[in-house]
């Protein structure tokens, strides 16, 4: 979720609603230029939020009566790695997976945050991942051909599938 200009926030400048009313002003999302999430736990007890500015995965609390809080991050990206950005999927082990634009891969953390799964690519620009198939048995990535010279990594652009290794979980229906 990109911020917009004017009353929602302006480029680089934090903006919308507070999705709870026990959130802390320093659990807010700073820096959300590009922003992907968040996306709860199999529990519902946790969200993920990736942040290309920040190069990180972060981790909120959440409860129904006081919302989102006690962030904290999963995984910091290594500096050349690529940004986390569409994402994260959280399967149903609690897993979180993140792609890496610009780093050619789908990474999986434990729930602990400990990388687990990597998932290399032919190609460098992935842009998200999602489960579907009728069992939620497989992985679609999608792909980009941003900043690519004609006839280099054919095959950026293209949506690949692939087995997960887990099962993903069925999509939550907006309550708002």
């Amino acid at each position: 979720m990109a911020s917009r200009q004017g009353a929602r926030g302006s480029p680089g400048r934090p903006g919308g609603r507070r999705p709870g009313p026990g959130r802390r002003d320093d659990d807010r999302p700073r820096r959300r230029t590009v922003s992907s999430g968040p996306e709860r736990s199999p529990d519902g007890d946790r969200a993920h939020y990736a942040g290309t500015a920040t190069g990180r995965v972060d981790v909120f609390d959440y409860d129904r009566e006081h919302g989102l809080g006690g962030r904290r991050p999963v995984t910091t990206v290594p500096e050349g790695g690529g940004s986390p950005d569409d994402g994260p999927t959280v399967d149903a082990e609690g897993g979180a997976r993140g792609v890496l634009y610009g780093g050619g891969a789908v990474h999986r953390y434990a729930p602990d945050g400990a990388l687990d799964g990597v998932a290399e690519l032919p190609v460098t620009e992935v842009t998200a991942c999602a489960f579907g198939g009728p069992r939620l048995d497989r992985l679609s990535v999608t792909t980009s051909r941003e900043h690519l010279d004609p006839g280099a990594e054919p095959a950026a652009g293209a949506l690949s599938a692939c087995p997960p290794g887990s099962l993903g979980m069925p999509v939550r229906e907006f309550a708002g």
